[in-house]
């Protein structure tokens, strides 16, 4: 029994090493879904309905700024 003990761990790791990490078979025919899709499963809307929603509900209209700091000071434009 003690000669053949270190060859039935081996046989029993290789085994239970098969069944934890056995191959997987994957559908070759799936396609992942886009990135909008995903965003519209977890509750995305666009910024002009989300505004619409906004002014629907509380009966207001939302005046947004034409530029942010960003956008204004990265546009190739002169400064006088």
């Amino acid at each position: 029994m003690k000669k053949n003990f270190p060859l039935l761990l081996v046989l029993f790791s290789l085994l239970l090493f098969g069944l934890i990490y056995g191959t997987v078979q994957a559908n070759p025919y799936h396609t992942p879904r886009t990135i909008k899709e995903e965003h519209l499963e977890l509750g995305y809307t666009s910024p002009d309905s989300a505004i619409k929603e906004f002014e629907n509900h509380f009966d207001q209209t939302v005046k947004l700024p034409k530029y942010t700091f960003h956008s204004f000071y990265s546009s190739n434009r002169t400064i006088l």
